[in-house]
C-alpha cells in the first residue's frame, strides 16, 4: 500500500511556530483524516543535537524542547524527525537514543524518520523498524546521490531497501534553497517507481509561497502519480532565523489548491 501523500513544512523550532503551523494546516483541512493530503511537521535533528542538546542552527530545536513541540503538532500532522549525522556506522544507536528519549515523554510523538544521508546502512533501518513498528522511513535521494549517480544507477541500488522505506524524497537542493527542476526530478522519480512501485514519492527544492503552485503544475505535467512536497529554507524569514508564518500559510494554501486537482 502506498502511504498517504503530504504537504510538508520543515524547520519548526519554537512553540509559536508549532501552534501557528497547526492553525494553518487546519485552515486548509490538512488535519482532516478524510483529506487526500496530510500535513507534515518536520523537525531537524542531528547527532550533536541528541548528544549535547545543542541546536546547531536556529531551525534545529534542542532535545529538551523537542517533546513539547511534537506534542503540539501530534494528532494534527505527520510528525517526522529529519536526521543527519557524519557517522553512519552508529546510526542505529544514535536514532535509538533519540527515539527512546522522546518516547519517554509520550507515546506516538514521532511517526516518521527522514534520513538525510547518502545510502544509510540497511541493517540500521531494519533494526530501527523492528524496534518501532509502524515507524515510517523517508529515504532521501539528495544532492550527494544525484551529483554522483544517474537515475538508472540509483534504481539499481534501491532494491536492497525495498522492505525498509515508505517514502522516497527526491531533492537536489538539500535544504539550500535551490529551486527544483521538474524534469530532472521526474527522471529520478520514474526510476524509483520502476524499482519500488509501492514507495510514495516526495519532491523538494527551493519551494516557496510564490513558486509552489507553478512547480506543482510543472511536476504534474511530468509525473502521473500523486506526490508529496516539502519546504524549508524558502519559508523562513529574510534573515533565516525563524519560520515566516505568513509565508507558511500562503505556501500551504497554494499547495493544497494545486495538489487537490492531481
Amino acid at each position: 500500500m502506498i502511504e498517504k501523500p503530504y504537504i510538508g513544512v520543515t524547520g519548526i523550532s519554537t512553540k509559536h511556530e508549532a501552534y501557528s503551523l497547526v492553525e494553518s494546516l487546519s485552515e486548509q483541512e490538512l488535519t482532516n483524516p478524510e483529506s487526500i493530503y496530510q500535513g507534515m511537521a518536520g523537525y531537524l535533528l542531528s547527532r550533536r543535537t541528541v548528544t549535547k542538546n545543542l541546536p546547531t542552527r536556529p531551525q534545529y530545536p534542542g532535545m529538551d524542547d523537542l517533546p513539547t513541540l511534537l506534542k503540539i503538532t501530534k494528532d494534527h500532522a505527520f510528525n517526522t524527525l529529519h536526521y543527519t549525522t557524519a557517522d553512519m556506522s552508529t546510526l542505529y544507536t544514535q536514532l535509538t537514543e533519540a527515539l527512546d528519549a522522546l518516547h519517554a515523554q509520550g507515546e506516538g510523538l514521532v511517526e516518521g524518520v527522514q534520513l538525510n544521508l547518502a545510502w544509510p546502512p540497511v541493517e540500521a533501518i531494519n533494526r530501527l523498524r523492528s524496534d518501532h513498528p509502524g515507524l515510517k522511513v523517508i529515504f532521501q535521494v539528495g544532492p550527494r546521490i544525484m551529483d554522483a549517480e544517474s537515475p538508472d544507477n540509483v534504481a539499481s541500488r534501491l532494491p536492497e531497501y525495498q522492505s525498509e522505506i515508505d517514502y522516497v524524497l527526491i531533492d537536489h537542493s538539500g535544504g539550500h534553497g535551490i529551486e527544483l527542476e521538474p524534469q530532472e526530478l521526474a527522471e529520478y522519480a520514474h526510476a524509483v517507481k520502476q524499482t519500488l512501485p509501492n514507495a510514495a514519492v516526495v519532491f523538494a527544492g527551493g519551494l516557496t509561497a510564490e513558486n509552489v503552485g507553478e512547480k506543482i503544475e510543472r511536476l504534474k505535467d511530468v509525473t502521473s502519480d500523486k506526490f508529496s512536497i516539502d519546504a524549508q529554507r524558502g519559508l523562513r524569514t529574510d534573515d533565516k532565523q525563524a519560520l515566516d508564518l505568513e509565508k507558511v500559510r500562503r505556501y500551504l494554501k497554494e499547495a493544497q489548491t494545486h495538489l487537490k486537482s492531481k
